[in-house]
């Protein structure tokens, strides 16, 4: 009796600590998760890339669908296919260079009535622009009868999908815009950009002092005095369609509407720039100060002195289509921004990097960043001096020298700018990274040494490379900040250390003391030449 009473007092203990716990336990929700892979991958159980389409329905030619799942990224990922793809294309690229070198030209004299072609790109131009393929297949345009090419790349498609669209959008009630450098409108012939659609000169005067002022300051692509002997130049020309901004003559003529037309190009950009700053892009007016006052935005441009006139709409409209014309003078018919390596064609370039636009479009600021680089490498840029192989540095202008090294360091800032941007650093001992010298201080067959201290005998050439050499530790530290990396107590010091030692690596000729009289001042040397004469003989 004891037993079954203790049974039974034991027995809703054990069911009570039973049932307590699963009370106190929280029930399991059941989650539905949205699927990723595509209805196809799903039903065949295999592996999605997630792309568009994705390379197992790629594989099987079917229908890519991802109904009922989560949206692929944007941006697909780059699929083994596309980079067996991508090979394949280089070699047949570099098969038709080989092709290319083996034939020989044709016999037969050209007639003097041939127009010489618009592009002329030798078979270097070809292999350059094949080390630097960094933006996909390049396809021509599609034919009529046959199905439209599907276009390999993202600024490619942009050019051929949105033709009819205005130059410029103003969203309500925000007031914003969408500057684009994308094509919207049909570029004019060279002839009419070289006169019909320029304003007058004292406008471009204007323009482009607001250009040098402003983005020509903290990007320095353009040197005022030469800009200015170019521009009379070209502007008093009774021919401007063969007018040469290049100063060497030894080049085939045909060659001259090549640099005409990346002359041309700057301009434009140029004036864009201007015009931008004058319409104050960043502070945009109330819809009835906004209201044009001669038409829609994308009227034909005003003439003369109608020019300040404009309302802000179409000064950032006219600005656009500025934009528009430089561009597409570097552009090739297929759309493809397929620019021959000059030193004006990158200047286009880089000042066109620099056009302010809506976020949304930054596309083609990281396009600009990387073909304005790999173009200057393929002219010397980069070099010290930095001149073509087919240059002679005898026949160069020191204005020239000076304005190209300007202009390299503007695209090397551009491209520390994009890696910065994207959070990512860039290595002390970039082989990009060139040493800025004043004019006058590259050293070459013809410059005299003094053979006591090994320096240049001009006093005006030692203190330039003296600066050039002291502002080159200066740009190093510049260099570390731009490329992420942080500048220390111990860099700093070092870089005063080193610039002592250049001060006092100063040949004594040119070290200067008051006279004795304290009136005057004179050079060392010949009191360091007095004492050293007895010890010499000695």
């Amino acid at each position: 009796m004891k037993t079954t009473i203790e049974a039974e007092s034991s027995s809703p203990r054990n069911t009570g600590s039973d049932v307590e716990p699963a009370r106190t336990a929280k029930p399991r929700k059941k989650l539905n998760r949205q699927p990723a892979s595509c209805s196809g991958c799903r039903q065949r159980r295999t592996r999605c890339d997630r792309g568009r389409p994705c390379l197992e329905c790629h594989k099987r030619k079917t229908t890519c669908d991802y109904t009922g799942a989560s949206a692929p990224p944007s941006i697909p990922p780059v699929s083994i296919f596309d980079q067996v793809e991508r090979e394949e294309y280089i070699k047949r690229l570099e098969a038709r260079l080989e092709a290319l070198e083996k034939s020989t030209p044709p016999t037969k004299p050209s007639s003097a009535s041939s127009t010489p072609p618009a592009h002329d790109f030798s078979l270097d131009d070809l292999a350059a622009q094949l080390s630097i393929i960094t933006i996909g297949k390049r396809v021509r345009a599609p034919i009529s009868d046959s199905e439209p090419h599907t276009l390999r790349t993202q600024l490619e498609s942009i050019m051929a999908s949105q033709s009819n669209l205005p130059p410029i959008t103003f969203i309500q009630p925000e007031q914003q815009f969408s500057l684009d450098l994308v094509a919207k409108y049909l570029v004019p012939s060279l002839e009419e950009l070289c006169s019909e659609h320029l304003p007058s000169r004292p406008q471009i005067d204007i323009l482009a002092q607001c250009f040098l002022n402003t983005v020509n300051l903290w990007s320095p692509v353009i040197n005022p005095f030469d800009w200015n002997i170019q521009l009379d130049a070209f502007w008093n020309s009774t021919d401007r369609l063969n007018f040469r901004p290049t100063p060497t003559p030894s080049n085939p003529p045909h060659l001259t509407r090549h640099y005409l037309t990346q002359f041309i190009a700057i301009l434009y950009a140029v004036m864009g720039h201007g015009l931008s700053t004058l319409a104050d892009i960043h502070h945009l007016e109330s819809t009835p100060e906004n209201q044009s006052s001669v038409g829609s935005p994308t009227s034909s441009p005003p003439r003369d002195d109608h020019l300040w006139t404009l309302s802000q709409a179409e000064k950032i409209s006219l600005a656009n289509r500025w934009f528009r014309f430089s561009l597409g003078l570097l552009m090739s018919p297929e759309g493809n921004i397929y620019v021959k390596p000059t030193i004006f064609g990158i200047r286009a370039m880089s000042i066109l990097s620099n056009v302010e636009h809506a976020p949304e479009n930054l596309d083609h600021g990281i396009f600009f960043w990387s073909l304005t680089s790999n173009l200057a490498i393929s002219v010397g840029l980069f070099r010290e001096p930095p001149i073509a192989d087919d240059e002679d540095i005898e026949t160069l202008d020191e204005t020239e020298i000076e304005s190209r090294r300007e202009l390299a360091w503007s695209i090397l800032a551009l491209d520390w700018a994009g890696y910065v941007v994207a959070n990512g650093k860039r290595p002390l001992n970039d082989a990009d990274q060139i040493s800025v010298k004043f004019p006058g201080t590259v050293i070459s067959r013809a410059t005299k040494i003094d053979p006591a201290d090994g320096w240049p005998e001009n006093p005006l050439v030692c203190i330039r490379r003296l600066a050039a050499q002291m502002d080159h530790l200066m740009r190093q530290v510049d260099v570390k900040v731009l490329s992420g990396h942080p500048v220390t107590y111990e860099d700093l010091a070092e870089t005063v250390k080193r610039l002592d030692q250049l001060e006092s690596s100063v040949p004594p000729r040119l070290q200067m003391r008051l006279s004795a009289d304290g009136k005057s001042l004179e050079t060392v040397v010949k009191s360091i030449t007095a004492q050293n004469v007895p010890v010499a003989c000695s």
